[in-house]
């Protein structure tokens, strides 16, 4: 359990920051309807890619522990 939450602590550390593109939300003046979905659609993105690493670890370490067990019931 502590591994897999490294994991995606490591996952997110890789992505990039989202804190230029949470920001944008929140400029002051007029900002057109385009770049809010664009804004939108760029968070989900970098989102999805953080959730996409982390799964991934996870698969990874599922299956070093998979082999770790049937070495063990082989010997």
């Amino acid at each position: 359990m502590l591994l897999s939450h490294f994991c995606v602590l490591i996952s997110k550390q890789k992505s990039t920051p989202k804190w230029s593109i949470v920001s944008k939300f929140f400029q002051k003046g007029p900002v057109g309807c385009k770049d809010q979905h664009r804004i939108r659609v760029e968070a989900l993105d970098s989102s999805t890619e953080d959730i996409e690493n982390g799964l991934e670890c996870m698969f990874r370490m599922l299956i070093r522990t998979r082999a770790s067990l049937l070495n063990i019931v082989s010997q």
